[in-house]
């Protein structure tokens, strides 16, 4: 309905310009832009894989807590962390799902100091969903999945 109603106020609109002016503008169509990402985001949903929340609990664990990067890094002498995951951009996500993937060893070594109480549980959602998905043994082939798709996708934004 939405679409229909943008090709009536196109056609009014070149219709006014061309009685006024006698020029008219040049129809280019609609952006694809928001169909890509709304496709991607729908087939990745459809999955039930959960990686939106994954790889969103990656960036906030570390977020704001000084401290508990301190002994991330301390532990896993990785000084990398996750990258803002961003929901309504989602073929622009390569380079966060490129950092997860980067740093799920590290995770993992975290996740299995805190399990040995080497280090302090954190009591966050975010650390719950890390911990779940981390412990996925197919979590890097399916990050490796979606992140050849959005890279296909990536060539028609």
């Amino acid at each position: 309905m939405k679409l229909l109603q943008c090709n009536f106020l196109f056609e009014d609109l070149q219709k006014q310009l061309r009685s006024e002016t006698g020029k008219q503008m040049l129809n280019v169509g609609s952006c694809g832009l928001h169909t890509i990402h709304g496709a991607y985001r729908d087939g990745i949903k459809a999955t039930k894989w959960d990686t939106e929340c994954f790889l969103s609990s990656c960036y906030y664990l570390f977020k704001d807590t000084p401290a508990r990067c301190e002994d991330f890094t301390k532990l896993t002498s990785c000084s990398t962390f996750a990258l803002k995951f961003v929901p309504h951009r989602w073929v622009e996500n390569v380079p966060v799902i490129v950092r997860v993937l980067e740093v799920i060893p590290a995770l993992r070594q975290y996740k299995q100091a805190v399990d040995h109480k080497k280090m302090k549980r954190p009591d966050t959602k975010s650390y719950k969903h890390v911990a779940d998905g981390g412990a996925d043994p197919l979590l890097e082939v399916k990050l490796h999945f979606i992140l050849s798709v959005a890279n296909i996708l990536q060539a028609f934004l």
